[in-house]
């Protein structure tokens, strides 16, 4: 179960787009930490990869990878980014989402090498792109969340025997 501090998560929030009345309770809110702010000996606690712990990377190792995004920092396998050659890792985090009414969840991520997929509560997105110096952002089709915890997975296609990845949330 991931730990949830709200002061260090990065949130979004949507009103009423008639610019005015109550927005109501909550209206269209989610709260997920960015990858690398919610760290304990160097391992991540709000997200895994494939299915175990992710690391923290040194900023000394990112020789070539694009500088992080303000407010997250580069996650791997391990702190020097080895991996198998020509694989597909698996990224993963839990939002919590308040309300779905008006609900747009967007994300800008980096990766070695690239986004294959990202899926949401299992279901193949289909979005992909991205790489390790060329950032993209994505907007996750809200569909696909329910109100409570849900999971977001970014698949990430590994060439060259190093993986890591980096993600904002917007």
């Amino acid at each position: 179960m991931p730990f949830w501090f709200l002061g260090c998560c990065s949130s979004a929030q949507q009103s009423p787009s008639d610019g005015g009345g109550d927005p109501g309770p909550s209206s269209g809110s989610y709260s997920a930490f960015n990858t690398g702010v919610s760290v304990v000996d160097g391992l991540d606690q709000a997200w895994t990869l494939d299915h175990s712990d992710a690391a923290v990377v040194p900023p000394a190792k990112l020789l070539f990878w694009q500088t992080p995004f303000a407010g997250s920092k580069w996650i791997a396998m391990n702190n020097d980014m080895t991996s198998d050659e020509n694989t597909l890792h698996s990224y993963s985090t839990t939002l919590s989402v308040s309300s779905t009414d008006g609900l747009s969840i967007r994300a800008s991520v980096l990766a070695d090498n690239t986004i294959s997929d990202i899926l949401v509560n299992g279901v193949s997105t289909g979005l992909n792109g991205s790489d390790f110096v060329t950032p993209a952002t994505f907007e996750l089709p809200v569909e696909l969340f329910t109100e409570g915890s849900n999971t977001v997975e970014f698949v990430v296609s590994d060439i060259g025997g190093w993986t890591g990845f980096c993600c904002k949330w917007l």
